[in-house]
């Protein structure tokens, strides 16, 4: 005899059965109108020119083709340098504690090989420990956490970039400030957001100066201007010249949520093969904020997508560039990561950056060490920790 609790919760698991089942059959769904937008986009991936003017190259898109192909850099003599950084956060009654490191990584390629390696500041550096005793709201804090872990980054990296000659920066993630749409309104907040500001642009001044590419590598990049971009500005121009079939724009048609509702990722990792990188466009438009915050730097960011190994989204690609060969400069930084990537069929990470973030990465263990020394340094019984971290029983 079954009683009423077991009927509950197999009447539970089978809501939980229908929600998953939905889940499945959506992404299904959208992997085959993926397909078929790819399929359409595919027959004019290399041979076809999109015959884009000077002045429309100035505005986004800066390469008249869909998809290029790339070589993997030959590494025969060459240095890049990464750099990860690492935080955690805790908050506690009173104040909150901010736990911050970052480590920069310089590999040195000799005839395809790794010849030698060099860290900055050091190998597995202490980190250092931030306390916060202002009074913040939780996106406050979550603002200031990743602000300071960003300075932190740009700081190893100009000291590093003193230290060790190298070809090519490559930062973990963007090479603008992430946090520009959040701008603080707090005032304790206006002073740090000034000096990430500040770091960008010194980091800017020093890459050029010494000649050394910057880039980043954006490990899960939500954006989707790509496809904005195809829809908007690639998309009806074939249509008006006759190059897309009826039965192309009714695929087209049909499929519009590709555009409207999909990351550029999600798509790509269908129209790029291994191998392959999407063309180049410039990383904001004339509406973003950054402009503002850093002028004539913003104009020079672009980015693009590259498809290094066959079981992993394409990666995005960010650099600047003031020498006007966005291409070029494109194509070399595809070679280079295409090179770097290709140790792990499912990993489309490069390995100088997969080792600053093993340096970098901070266990949640070594922030609660600390707290923990911090109560028991002051008086009996204080009730620093917040109760969701304590019980009568615990």
């Amino acid at each position: 005899m079954i009683s009423s609790e077991s009927r509950v919760l197999v009447g539970e698991y089978h809501d939980l059965e229908v929600a998953l089942d939905k889940i499945v059959k959506r992404i299904r769904d959208r992997g085959r109108r993926y397909r078929s937008v790819a399929g359409v986009l595919s027959r004019l991936k290399r041979k076809f020119n999109l015959g884009i003017t000077d002045g429309e190259a100035k505005g986004e898109m800066m390469e008249d083709r869909l998809v290029f192909e790339v070589e993997a850099d030959p590494l025969s003599d060459g240095a890049v340098m990464g750099v990860d950084g690492g935080v955690l956060n805790r908050s506690m009654h009173g104040l909150d504690l901010i736990l911050v490191r970052a480590v920069a990584v310089a590999f040195r390629y000799r005839n395809g090989r790794l010849s030698s390696f060099d860290y900055h500041p050091s190998a597995l550096p202490t980190p250092q420990l931030i306390c916060v005793d202002q009074l913040l709201d939780s996106r406050e804090l979550e603002l200031m956490t990743g602000i300071q872990r960003q300075l932190i980054e740009l700081r190893v990296a100009r000291e590093a970039l003193k230290e060790h000659e190298v070809d090519v920066l490559l930062l973990d993630g963007s090479v603008l400030p992430q946090y520009l749409d959040k701008a603080p309104r707090s005032p304790q907040l206006r002073d740090l957001y000034g000096k990430l500001i500040e770091a960008f642009l010194g980091l800017y001044e020093d890459c050029e100066g010494l000649g050394v590419i910057l880039a980043g590598a954006v490990k899960d990049s939500r954006g989707s201007r790509c496809l904005n971009i195809l829809r908007q500005k690639v998309l009806p121009p074939l249509a008006e010249k006759g190059v897309l079939s009826q039965e192309d724009l009714k695929v087209l048609s049909d499929n519009d949520e590709v555009f409207s509702s999909s990351c550029d990722t999600a798509f790509l990792n269908y129209l790029l093969s291994v191998g392959e990188r999407s063309f180049a466009i410039k990383c904001t438009d004339s509406s973003g904020k950054v402009l503002g915050d850093l002028g004539k730097w913003a104009r020079h960011a672009y980015t693009f997508y590259v498809k290094t190994v066959p079981f992993d989204f394409p990666i995005r690609v960010e650099f600047m560039d003031t020498s006007g060969e966005v291409s070029r400069i494109a194509d070399r930084l595809a070679s280079l990561v295409y090179a770097l990537s290709g140790d792990h069929s499912s990993c489309a990470i490069p390995t100088v950056l997969i080792e600053a973030d093993a340096r970098a990465r901070l266990a949640e263990e070594e922030l609660a060490i600390i707290a923990d020394d911090i109560i028991s340094r002051l008086e009996p019984f204080a009730p620093m920790e917040l109760r969701r971290r304590r019980g009568p029983f615990q």
